[in-house]
């Protein structure tokens, strides 16, 4: 049902992570490879809040070339994608990267880490074209700060089917 909170099996919720202090420079930002997608899966499940088990099977269709993971000594930690389209303005297509899937895990949060996957996607999208960049953030502070700004909104209104009328007389 639209609204209810979703059970969840709450041995997969990490409590009360211990920070990890990490230097940035030694942390390794990179495209994941093939047998990552695992890890990947737990990463964003972990982060996002969703069942690990269910991405881990539809893992193998993460586009792993639209991706950007960091990596805290050989784990990743962090991961950021792009879904690459056009939008379209004034009649004209440009190109355009969607940034999607930011996570980090929650002992490597408030390090920097999911700017750092973030701004390799972004350059990702640049050197290939991409002349626009856009994103629906669930927090808007972290991607002000690398140059996102709320451009539109998205509305969505529910009406009871029996208020709509059924003809032009009604």
């Amino acid at each position: 049902h639209v609204g209810e909170l979703r059970e969840r099996d709450h041995r997969q919720v990490r409590r009360g992570a211990v920070r990890v202090s990490v230097r940035m420079s030694d942390v390794e930002i990179r495209a994941p490879r093939d047998d990552e997608r695992g890890a990947l899966a737990t990463v964003l499940g972990t982060s996002l809040n969703f069942p690990i088990e269910p991405a881990i099977e539809r893992s193998h269709r993460f586009p792993l070339d639209d991706m950007r993971v960091a990596l805290v000594g050989g784990e990743i930690t962090s991961v950021a994608a792009e879904f690459r389209f056009d939008q379209w303005f004034a009649g004209r297509a440009l190109t355009c990267n969607a940034v999607w899937g930011v996570a980090t895990l929650p002992e490597h949060r408030g390090r920097g880490l999911a700017s750092a996957t973030t701004e390799a996607v972004m350059r990702a999208g640049r050197d290939r074209g991409a002349v626009v960049s856009a994103l629906f953030p669930a927090v808007v502070a972290p991607y002000r700060r690398l140059g996102y700004e709320l451009g539109g909104t998205f509305t969505k209104h529910r009406i009871p089917i029996g208020a709509i009328p059924n003809g032009a007389g009604d």
